[in-house]
């Protein structure tokens, strides 16, 4: 999504090569900026504890059918990435001009400040809403990261020229509080991440509500504390079950649908 709003900047301003954001910005921008949610996400989240999990077996069978990861799943990221980065850099680009409040137009680093932190706040904000479980501890790793966006953006703006990292810095100088002062950062800062994640967040509260799956249905009763057992006797539908799952595989035969006592 990132390197999507330099590519619209680009296409914008008719590829002149014209640098808008902060150098250290795209190099730590996922090592850094938005490394610790993943990692809590990889390491520690899950969607239901592992005693429901070993009592539902049924919970793995769209994942060895490879459900969650296909060419739909990575197209569906794809489209989702290009609109939030066509939607971040836009609004920036024609809404700062008018949202100047002495008339004159924005500088190119005044608006990749803009961008370049608005990227930083979706992507946190999407991985916040992707995870299962959410807790204080999610809360405050999405903290710290804007933390480390914000410590960045305060060192690079006080750095003066001519230092060694110069090239990381260059446009900054003295930027981030004149950002800061004008009442058209705090506006897009709330106004555009709650836009560009609203489809996300519309899309999902749908089909966990009209279409959920097994695994909503498990959390549901794990999190009200009801009877597995309904959700035990549950069989995985035929048609699942005689599909291939690996490309090119023979067939299996059809399983006769029994019932467990």
């Amino acid at each position: 999504m990132m390197v999507l709003t330099v590519f619209w900047f680009t296409f914008f301003c008719g590829y002149s090569g014209q640098k808008w954001n902060l150098e250290v910005g795209y190099q730590a921008y996922n090592a850094l900026y938005t490394a610790l949610p993943i990692l809590w996400i990889t390491t520690f989240d899950r969607d239901v504890s592992d005693a429901t999990s070993r009592r539902l077996p049924q919970l793995y069978h769209l994942g060895i059918r490879r459900t969650y990861f296909s060419m739909w799943v990575a197209a569906r990221w794809l489209f989702q990435a290009i609109y939030e980065s066509a939607f971040i850099s836009f609004i920036c680009i024609f809404s700062l001009d008018s949202m100047m409040g002495d008339g004159e137009s924005p500088e190119l680093f005044f608006m990749g400040a803009h961008t370049l932190t608005l990227a930083v706040f979706v992507a946190n904000f999407k991985l916040f809403l992707w995870q299962w479980q959410q807790s204080w501890y999610v809360v405050a790793i999405t903290m710290v990261e804007m933390l480390f966006w914000w410590f960045t953006c305060a060192i690079s703006s006080v750095l003066e020229e001519g230092s060694a990292v110069e090239t990381f810095v260059l446009g900054w100088a003295g930027l981030w509080n004149h950002v800061q002062g004008r009442f058209a950062f705090w506006a897009l800062m709330l106004l555009v991440p709650s836009l560009a994640l609203f489809p996300q967040y519309i899309v999902g509260a749908w089909s966990r509500c009209f279409y959920p799956e097994f695994r909503d249905l498990a959390m549901e009763v794990e999190k009200r504390k009801l009877d597995l057992g309904p959700l035990e006797r549950w069989q995985i539908p035929i048609r699942l079950r005689i599909s291939r799952l690996v490309k090119r595989a023979p067939l299996r035969q059809k399983v006769s649908a029994t019932r467990r006592p």
